[in-house]
């Protein structure tokens, strides 16, 4: 595995234990504060927006896995 690979694994992994924790602000952590999020249905919005949404589902659990190739 590269060190490339390898850097994409553990940001991914950090991320899901982090949200899986509810550490909204570990998550945050790890955001460009200039990003652009675009998913279908919704305008594009940005880390601000993001963080918001976090907040409103603390309440939820999602548990997730992810596949790099």
């Amino acid at each position: 595995m590269s060190p490339d690979e390898q850097a994409i694994r553990d940001v991914i992994a950090t991320w899901l234990s982090a949200s899986a924790a509810g550490d909204t602000s570990k998550v945050l952590s790890l955001i460009a504060d200039d990003v652009v999020f675009l998913v279908a249905g919704r305008p594009p919005f940005g880390k601000k927006e993001f963080a918001a949404s976090q907040d409103a589902l603390r309440t939820h659990r999602i548990e997730t896995t992810s596949d790099v190739r």
